[in-house]
């Protein structure tokens, strides 16, 4: 395994990320202001080159760059909640936002073609909308750590409500082994499922399928 600096390397292709947030989301004044959290520290994982790249809350322009570039982002509920914390969108304006509404000029991509969310995911096999109504059914017992442990036999190594407190203690360190293990988590569980097409949650169920792209809806149900 390879890290590097931002300033030194700039993922591109495949890859898998996650984001820790500077401000609680108490202080941003609920889930729904993603635009005011702040990214405090994300990491990217390349799958070609199998390397890390950490951004600190001074490296967003770079980060954005990466995402743009990036063929498939993988996350794990990274469509409402990394992505939008990374472009500064509060949630209500994120699907209309130029972020997800612009096409790439390279291929005509949009954010939402590129992205690979494994909560998504979950919810699709279980043939749950992952944006209607009955989408809490679909997430429940389906979050990083359980997915890790039923699939992978690894659960996650902390708790990402308390980043933004290790990010105020200047604790940078444990923040990003932190954030590093979570990007571990994704990006195994995605090649897991793209191998075998099937996940398992820490509790026994197991759901399978192929997953589909699907149109997404242009409001929030």
């Amino acid at each position: 395994m390879a890290v590097d600096s931002s300033q030194n390397f700039m993922p591109s292709g495949k890859i898998a990320l996650d984001v820790e947030i500077m401000r609680s989301i108490e202080e941003a004044g609920g889930w729904e202001y993603t635009g005011s959290m702040n990214v405090a520290i994300a990491v990217v994982y390349d799958y070609a080159r199998d390397r890390y790249t950490v951004y600190d809350h001074n490296q967003i322009e770079e980060l954005q760059m990466c995402v743009a570039a990036a063929d498939e982002i993988v996350t794990h509920n990274g469509w409402w909640f990394d992505l939008p914390v990374i472009f500064g969108v509060d949630r209500a304006d994120w699907l209309t936002s130029k972020y997800v509404t612009t096409p790439r000029e390279s291929d005509g991509a949009t954010l939402y073609d590129r992205q690979i969310d494994l909560l998504r995911i979950a919810c699709d096999l279980q043939k749950v909308d992952p944006d209607g109504p009955d989408s809490k059914t679909g997430y429940s017992g389906w979050n990083l750590g359980s997915m890790g442990l039923g699939t992978l036999g690894i659960g996650k190594c902390g708790d990402g409500a308390h980043a933004p407190e290790l990010f105020k203690e200047g604790k940078i360190g444990q923040l990003v082994s932190y954030c590093m293990h979570d990007v571990l988590l994704t990006w195994r569980l995605e090649s897991f499922l793209s191998q075998h097409n099937y996940l398992i949650n820490q509790y026994g169920k197991i759901i399978h399928g192929i997953r589909q792209r699907k149109q997404i809806q242009r409001q929030q149900d």
